[in-house]
């Protein structure tokens, strides 16, 4: 479900005006840090608190209502009376909802606990009896073979993180028939040609398998639509090209609000999740543990886990995204709260157009 087109556009200005005016704030500030030290009241009192702008329906005593809005996701609620930027409960027409939640980092495993407590090998697999999962979901921190989507990848020197998806070249310069491996930016960091692993260093019993080749990737910039990247498979390695525990992609789907959606990840496993904004402007940190250095990205989707349940942790970047009910992709996972069970997810149609590619 998604607002009609001149509903979406007044959205769509409210939400970029917001942005304009507090994301850059938030960076100049340190509100990640904010949200980190315990520095909450002083975020909130000095202005500096806001961490990202979606597009969501409007929550009234925690209960969604039927009015769209934009939503405004801050490190802490205060008093309106107690501030002079106080945002306007409506705005050209356009409500807007203020909401407490904490900043998000990429999430490769930094192999820290920050405020929760660490997952390993969870075998929660929400919907389905453990004894049910594939061998593939408990062994997703080890080598396997074939290799499949959803399970621990990394680089020599860098962190863990999850193998998306397999795709093709939509590029005419390259050859359509080699097979591509997708991921986030932050877990294939390197240049062309880079050693990629299965699975990631720390991860598992066995040795890593160097089972790809960076290929290319989408430089971060000031402003970001996507964080990704693929390797090229490497002759004579097996893969499977399903899912772990999800099955097969059925094509690319655009979100909508409250869509369910899946994903298997290296440090989770299975989990479900609900699509709730469908357009959000964030700032995203690199580490817990240096939270100073911030990302901007827009017009991303922030995904909710079900319940208290988190949606994903540290070293479930680069997990595929899909609809639970018809396994089409809708995005590539990259950040999470440390704290609250949200994730954001880069939506599939840019980051198969800006890498051009194709999922197999």
């Amino acid at each position: 479900m998604v607002p009609d087109e001149q509903e979406l556009e007044r959205l769509l200005q409210v939400k970029k005006a917001l942005s304009e005016q507090f994301l850059p704030q938030g960076i100049e500030h340190g509100v990640s840090a904010m949200g980190q030290v315990g520095l909450k009241e002083a975020a909130a009192r000095a202005g500096q608190h806001v961490h990202a702008v979606g597009i969501g329906r409007k929550l009234v005593e925690g209960k969604e209502t039927e009015d769209w809005c934009v939503r405004v996701y801050v490190v802490q609620k205060v008093d309106p009376n107690d501030r002079e930027d106080v945002i306007p409960p409506v705005i050209g027409g356009v409500r807007t909802d203020i909401i407490e939640s904490s900043p998000a980092f990429f999430a490769a495993d930094p192999g820290i606990s920050v405020g929760f407590v660490k997952v390993e090998l969870e075998e929660e697999i929400l919907g389905l009896a453990v004894l049910a999962a594939p061998s593939c979901s408990p062994n997703r921190q080890e080598r396997q073979d074939p290799i499949v989507a959803g399970i621990s990848t990394g680089r020599n020197g860098g962190l863990p993180g999850t193998i998306g998806c397999f795709c093709s070249s939509t590029d005419a310069a390259d050859n359509p028939a080699d097979v591509l491996v997708l991921s986030n930016n932050h877990v294939f960091v390197g240049t062309a040609g880079t050693a990629l692993l299965q699975q990631a260093l720390g991860d598992g019993s066995a040795t890593p398998l160097h089972f790809a080749d960076l290929q290319r990737f989408v430089p971060f910039q000031p402003v970001n639509e996507v964080d990704a990247a693929v390797g090229r498979l490497l002759p004579g390695i097996h893969y499977n090209p399903d899912i772990c525990s999800i099955g097969s992609v059925t094509g690319t789907a655009a979100a909508s609000s409250k869509m369910a959606v899946q994903k298997h990840g290296r440090t989770t496993g299975l989990r479900n999740g609900t699509v709730e904004d469908l357009s959000c402007d964030c700032l995203v940190g690199l580490d817990p543990a240096s939270p100073a250095l911030t990302f901007h990205f827009v017009n991303q989707l922030r995904v909710d886990g079900i319940g208290n349940s988190r949606f994903a942790s540290f070293g479930d970047s680069g997990s595929l995204v899909v609809d639970a009910s018809s396994r089409a992709a809708v995005g590539l996972l990259f950040a999470i709260s440390t704290t609250d069970n949200y994730a954001y997810v880069n939506p599939i149609d840019k980051v198969l157009t800006q890498l051009r590619i194709k999922i197999r």
